[in-house]
C-alpha cells in the first residue's frame, strides 16, 4: 500500500541494493596440495579393462620442449609456459593469423583451426613468422598488432580489381586489393544501432537478454528490450537453447562448438529479416526521429549526412537524385494514406511531378514539409539498411 511502512522498507532496500557493485569473481585452480596422479589406459575404451598407467605429459610432438612430465603438480602451469615460450612460436602464429583474419576477412593461413599437414599453406610464410615474433616482442599486445595491421599499405588498398590481377590471382591470396566482405551478424546489428543514434558505447555492465517472442522461465529464457537498451552485441546473453534470432540469421556460429572461421551465406531469409524484423524497423524509426529533430536546411544536406553515417561517404549526383526521387515516391504514397506533406503542397500549386532529370523538392515550403515528415525519413532509413553497401565492408 502506498505510504505504508512496508513500502518504505522496500524502497530503502532497493536503494541500498542499487549502491552495491555487481559481484565479480575469477575462477582459478589451486593445486598446491594436490599430489601427482596418473590415469589408467582403458583398452578399447572399456573402463573394466585397465591397461598401463599414463602419467601427465604433453603431446609427443612437443617432447623435449616443456617440463610437464617433471612437474610436481598436474603440469598445467608448465604446459602453459611452454605455449608462450619464445622458442615455441606456434601459439603466436595461430593468434596472429586469427587477428589477420578479423582485419582482412581471410587469414594468411585460410584454415585457422588447422596449422598441420592437412591445413592450407600460408600465402606469406615469412610475413606470418615475422608478425608472430614481433607480437611476442611487443609483450603479446593485441592493440599493438591491430594498429600495425590497419596502418599497413595492404589494409589501406582500395577494393578495385584490375583485370590482370584477377587473372593471375583470382582468389586474392597475394593481396592485390582489399577484398569486399560481408560484416558479421554482430557488426550488422551494431552498425544499425550506431547510425540510428541508439548505440550505447559504455563498457562493462551486466549482460542483456535478447528480445524473444516467447519466454520460458523453466529454461531461464527471458526476453529483453527489442534493441537491447542500445548495448553492443557483445553484451547479449547467449543460450545454446535459444540464441538471438537476428544474429542466427546472419551466420552466428554454433554456440556448442569452437569455430575459428564463420560461414558466410547469402540466403533469402536474410533479406526478409532486414525488410521485416521489428529491430530493423524500430531503429529506422529511431534514426528518422533523430534526423527530424536535427536542423537541416535542405533535403540534400540531410541525405548527405545519412550517407556519411551509413557508408562513410557522400552520394554522387546520380545517387542523390535517385534517393530523393525515392523520397518523393514515399511521400506521395503516404499522402494517399492520409499523411499530407505533398497534398498540402499540391493544393497550393507549390509542386507537381518533378521534371525528368531534375532533382525534386527545391521549393522552400515543400522542403520544410518533407524535412519534418518523420514517416518518410523512416522509410528512407529502412531502405538504406537494406542496401548491399550497408552490410558489406570494403
Amino acid at each position: 500500500e502506498v505510504g505504508s511502512r512496508l513500502e518504505t522498507l522496500r524502497n530503502e532496500y532497493r536503494q541500498v541494493e542499487s549502491s552495491i557493485a555487481f559481484p565479480r569473481s575469477v575462477n582459478s585452480m589451486d593445486e598446491r596440495e594436490i599430489a601427482v596422479k596418473g590415469m589408467y589406459f582403458n583398452s578399447r575404451g572399456n573402463p573394466d579393462s585397465l591397461g598401463e598407467m599414463v602419467m601427465p605429459d604433453s603431446l609427443q610432438m612437443f617432447a623435449g620442449r616443456n617440463r610437464v612430465a617433471g612437474s610436481s603438480g598436474s603440469g598445467r602451469l608448465e604446459f602453459a609456459q611452454s605455449l608462450v615460450d619464445p622458442e615455441h612460436p606456434l601459439t603466436a602464429r595461430v593468434y596472429v593469423n586469427r587477428v589477420w583474419q578479423w582485419v582482412f576477412g581471410s587469414g594468411l593461413v585460410t584454415t585457422p583451426d588447422d596449422f598441420g599437414r592437412l591445413g592450407a599453406r600460408p600465402s606469406h610464410p615469412e610475413l606470418l613468422d615475422w608478425l608472430a615474433r614481433d607480437f611476442m616482442r611487443n609483450h603479446w599486445s593485441t592493440k599493438q598488432l591491430i594498429r600495425q595491421l590497419v596502418f599497413s599499405a595492404s589494409f589501406r588498398q582500395s577494393s578495385e580489381v584490375s583485370e590482370l590481377a584477377s587473372q593471375r590471382d583470382p582468389a586474392n591470396r597475394l593481396l592485390h586489393h582489399y577484398a569486399t566482405r560481408r560484416m558479421t551478424a554482430e557488426e550488422i546489428r551494431d552498425s544499425m544501432l550506431a547510425v540510428s543514434g541508439r548505440l550505447d558505447p559504455s563498457l562493462y555492465g551486466r549482460p542483456i537478454n535478447p528480445h524473444r517472442a516467447v519466454e520460458d522461465a523453466a529454461k531461464r529464457l527471458f526476453s529483453g528490450p527489442l534493441d537491447g537498451d542500445g548495448r553492443r552485441s557483445l553484451y547479449l546473453t547467449m543460450s545454446i537453447m535459444d540464441p538471438p534470432k537476428f544474429l542466427m540469421t546472419f551466420d552466428l556460429p554454433d554456440l556448442r562448438l569452437p569455430s575459428g572461421k564463420r560461414n558466410v551465406t547469402s540466403v533469402p531469409v536474410q533479406a526478409l529479416t532486414m525488410l521485416n524484423d521489428p529491430l530493423v524497423e524500430s531503429l529506422a524509426k529511431r534514426w528518422a526521429y533523430e534526423l527530424v529533430k536535427t536542423p537541416h536546411s535542405t533535403v540534400e544536406e540531410r541525405l548527405n549526412g545519412m550517407f556519411l553515417a551509413a557508408f562513410g561517404r557522400e552520394p554522387n549526383e546520380t545517387e542523390q537524385a535517385n534517393w530523393i526521387s525515392f523520397l518523393h515516391e514515399v511521400a506521395q504514397n503516404l499522402s494517399e494514406k492520409g499523411s499530407d506533406p505533398l497534398r498540402r503542397a499540391e493544393k497550393t500549386n507549390e509542386i507537381g511531378s518533378p521534371p525528368k532529370g531534375q532533382t525534386p523538392f527545391r521549393t522552400g515550403s515543400l522542403s520544410s514539409d518533407l524535412l519534418a515528415d518523420e514517416s518518410g525519413w523512416a522509410q528512407l532509413a529502412h531502405a538504406i539498411f537494406n542496401t548491399q553497401e550497408f552490410i558489406y565492408y570494403r
